[in-house]
């Protein structure tokens, strides 16, 4: 953490409008069938989605036809189709995908994400094919990030985003851009994320702060190749393997049994995410073993042994969502109310945190 820079009035802080309860309201006219996601795919020659009530997509799509990526090397200046969405520069690089800034005719800004070349392409493209799936579904809510269109380079697909303007919170704090009042402020807008999607019957499994995005001025959840239903007991742990991101993975993904995740584990996830933006650590450190084993059994710090400008209150709930029993978490609305308690009483939001060296 850094010197702290003048404070800055901020105004009493509410519920993000869309998360007035702790689960949202059901949206009686959803409208996914009209967003532009849906009618770039289903227009596509390259791409043929069937839309249904449940918002199942099919995997109809000649690019896949022959289970291989191919080599792209330098792609700047390329323009992909349909859509006419030109690739600018390269952004970032995750798991399975590269992501570049592309622009459309109208010369607006969307973040492209493009399929990596990889050995194990069938799996990949199922991972890649599930997050537009996702996307379909969870579109149209404002701390979600939105699905622009599905488009092709070559034989593989491609998801057009919106573009996150100013990056991703560890981003931000690897900058040196981000202070207290606002990791709050887009904490609280993430867990209405969160609520939308545990209401939908989806869990993230990937909650960490490279994939809270910040779109103008307002936090979005990203990357949902991980997210699966529920009820769904096929994902990875059926390969006794360990699926997220392992400084943020929650006990029960850390055990990687054969068994069915609940809301409550990105909830351990969000926690670490607060507890590494809060302090500039994670929650623990070690190689991967010892991070995973004390995932499972060892008590985590208190994020206020580490940063003294947050209240004791703050300090008590984010602790309680690394509870080992999942029993022991707070629910996202007790987390939100802390946290607006916090915006709303603290007058240290204009504290800068960074990562710790």
């Amino acid at each position: 953490m850094a010197a702290r820079i003048e404070n800055t009035h901020l105004p009493k802080y509410q519920l993000s409008s869309p998360c007035k309860k702790e689960i949202a309201l059901n949206d009686k006219e959803d409208r996914e069938t009209d967003s532009p996601a849906y009618t770039e795919a289903k227009s596509s020659k390259k791409a043929v989605f069937e839309y249904s009530s449940s918002a199942s997509l099919s995997t109809t799509c000649d690019f896949i036809e022959t289970g291989s990526c191919s080599e792209f090397g330098n792609i700047l200046g390329v323009t992909l189709t349909p859509g006419d969405y030109k690739i600018v520069r390269y952004l970032d690089s995750g798991g399975i995908a590269d992501v570049y800034l592309v622009i459309d005719p109208n010369e607006n800004n969307y973040a492209a994400k493009i399929l990596k070349s990889g050995t194990d392409t069938t799996k990949q493209f199922k991972r890649f094919l599930h997050e537009i799936e996702i996307m379909l579904r969870l579109n149209h809510h404002p701390h979600l990030l939105s699905l622009i269109a599905v488009t092709n380079m070559g034989k593989n697909p491609v998801i057009i985003t919106e573009f996150a303007n100013n990056g991703s919170l560890y981003s931000l704090m690897k900058r040196g851009d981000l202070t207290l009042g606002m990791v709050l402020k887009y904490i609280e807008e993430s867990s209405c994320g969160l609520c939308k999607m545990h209401e939908k019957g989806f869990v993230h499994r990937d909650i960490k702060p490279h994939n809270i995005l910040v779109v103008q001025v307002s936090a979005k959840l990203a990357d949902f190749d991980l997210t699966r239903e529920i009820a769904d007991d096929t994902f990875d742990t059926s390969e006794n393997s360990i699926s997220g991101t392992i400084n943020y993975i929650s006990p029960e993904q850390a055990e990687a049994k054969n068994k069915i995740l609940d809301p409550r584990s990105d909830i351990y996830s969000l926690g670490a995410t607060m507890f590494h933006l809060l302090t500039g650590k994670t929650v623990f450190s070690g190689n991967v073993c010892e991070i995973v084993e004390q995932h499972i059994s060892s008590q985590p710090p208190h994020p206020y042994d580490l940063n003294k400008k947050i209240s004791q209150e703050l300090d008590s709930i984010v602790f309680r969502t690394l509870s080992k029993d999942p029993k022991d978490r707070p629910s996202l609305l007790e987390l939100r109310n802390s946290i607006l308690r916090e915006l709303n009483c603290n007058k240290n939001l204009g504290f800068i945190l960074t990562e710790a060296t």
